[in-house]
């Protein structure tokens, strides 16, 4: 598979969306056919690179893509820069060729800064390290771990109901012993096995109560950063081949679409949601340890 990054604002990682698995991943392809030094934000890829860089084996995979890019097109996305919110959508309007299978995504115009000309306070990874993730909240925790790998010691200390719905994550999560028990350590495991970090947490309280997370941000076995080894060319071979990994890649099964679509007033309405829960925030008390 060819290298490819995926190179975002910090803005842009810690936005509030919520997106089904294969549209996450759509997004992330999207944003990795992007120049971040250019101008343009049209990406173009084919539905066959696409299911063979996500190991997806489906016929209808073209079908189900332009599905995802439409859950993408109707996703309301709270972006959060200084004084200002903003919310829009993610993608603009996409077109696919029946023929050819390729597909040209537009991003929304309001997300050009946050992909574009990034010179700071952006994060950049390689799309190898989502490509088996099984969960779209693993792929959000690693994009934002990803973000603080740099701070001080690899340390970062989250808001503990703030992280909750960062991530978009259930309610009943705002429980540490769930969180815990029911994302946190899969999503360790996870992250240590196919992505190049790794990560260790530990609550942080206030008396009996636990107000924050604190993390350890560290690199895992898998340094897909560094640029694998060559084969070196034979007589009867000339053509330098992909660099590629050892391994064997796992045959996982096509990833299921669900479909999640928003009216403009259900955008309206969830606006007006948020506003509401940051006022909550700012009079919250500290989750109660079960």
């Amino acid at each position: 598979m060819e290298r490819e990054w995926v190179c975002q604002s910090n803005d842009l990682v810690k936005a509030q969306y919520r997106l089904p698995l294969l549209a996450k991943k759509v997004f992330s392809k999207g944003i990795a056919k992007l120049n971040p030094k250019g101008n343009s934000l049209i990406a173009i890829f084919n539905a066959k690179d696409f299911a063979e860089d996500f190991e997806i084996n489906d016929p209808n995979l073209g079908r189900k893509i332009m599905q995802a890019a439409e859950d993408c097109m109707h996703m309301a996305l709270t972006l959060n820069k200084g004084n200002e919110q903003i919310i829009c959508r993610i993608f603009h309007y996409v077109k696919i060729n029946k023929e050819t299978k390729e597909i040209e995504i537009h991003f929304a115009d309001p997300l050009r800064d946050e992909l574009l000309q990034l010179k700071k306070n952006y994060t950049p990874y390689l799309i190898e390290n989502v490509i088996n993730l099984s969960n779209v909240s693993h792929i959000r925790l690693f994009e934002t771990l990803k973000s603080k790998q740099n701070l001080k010691g690899g340390i970062w200390r989250a808001d503990f109901p703030g992280f909750i719905i960062d991530l978009g994550l259930p309610k009943s999560y705002c429980n540490f012993s769930n969180l815990q028990t029911k994302f946190l350590l899969p999503a360790q495991r996870e992250l240590r096995e196919h992505t190049d970090l790794s990560f260790d947490f530990e609550p942080v309280r206030s008396g009996k109560r636990i107000v924050g997370i604190k993390f350890h941000v560290k690199k895992s076995d898998r340094d897909m950063e560094s640029e694998p080894s060559k084969p070196k060319p034979t007589k009867d071979n000339q053509v330098r081949r992909k660099p590629g990994y050892a391994e064997p890649k796992p045959n996982y099964q096509p990833a299921k679409l669900e479909t999640n679509v928003m009216t403009d007033e259900e955008v309206e309405a969830a606006r007006l949601a948020r506003i509401e829960v940051g006022k909550l925030l700012n009079n919250r008390t500290p989750a109660q340890v079960t």
